[in-house]
């Protein structure tokens, strides 16, 4: 009898998947853009804080998932112009990057921080390309603060600025990502 209980507990852990052993995820990463504007237009900025991410620790496969619809602009008439005519959120919902850390690169030592180059498939506004981004990677007990900044140009991505934000807008806008992974 011992030995089917030992049996059936070996064949149990064995499924465990052990990707949930190695990985780390958060459901609060936040992801600002911001766009300086020439002259006396307005400059924008925007803020999410419910962007979701996860990095595998064995394997160094990383992504972000963020809600285009979630940003918060500071005017009424910004936000409804962000979400209708220039992201046109209910079309394309989310913003994706999908890709790998090398391993190498991820600190194994509490408080030891790597600056990494991580590669893969960013998506915003349906159009999907391959990136490459500069950033850091900080262990800080059993959380990994992940950080970047970036540009993002709009005409990459077929976001098209309407005539009222032409003036309002560049051409590309630039992005900061910060995220806290633990298990």
């Amino acid at each position: 009898m011992k030995a089917i209980l030992f049996l059936i507990s070996a064949v149990w852990l064995l499924h465990i998947p052990a990707s949930g052993q190695n990985r780390v995820s958060t459901g609060a990463v936040v992801t600002e853009f911001s766009s300086k504007a020439a002259g006396p237009a307005q400059d924008i900025y925007a803020i999410d804080k419910t962007g979701e991410a996860s990095l595998n620790l064995k394997t160094g496969d990383v992504s972000f998932k963020i809600r285009t619809k979630n940003f918060s602009l500071p005017r009424s008439l910004m936000q409804k112009h962000y979400n209708e005519r220039y992201m046109q959120t209910d079309r394309f919902p989310l913003a994706t990057f999908q890709g790998i850390v090398p391993i190498a690169k991820i600190p194994a030592k509490d408080g030891a921080k790597e600056a990494v180059t991580v590669t893969g498939s960013f998506t915003v506004h349906g159009v999907t390309a391959k990136r490459a981004f500069e950033g850091t990677i900080e262990k800080k007990g059993a959380h990994y603060l992940i950080e970047t900044a970036f540009e993002v140009r709009l005409a990459d991505h077929n976001i098209e600025i309407p005539v009222l934000f032409f003036t309002k807008i560049t051409e590309a806008v630039r992005v900061k990502v910060k995220a806290d992974l633990g298990p």
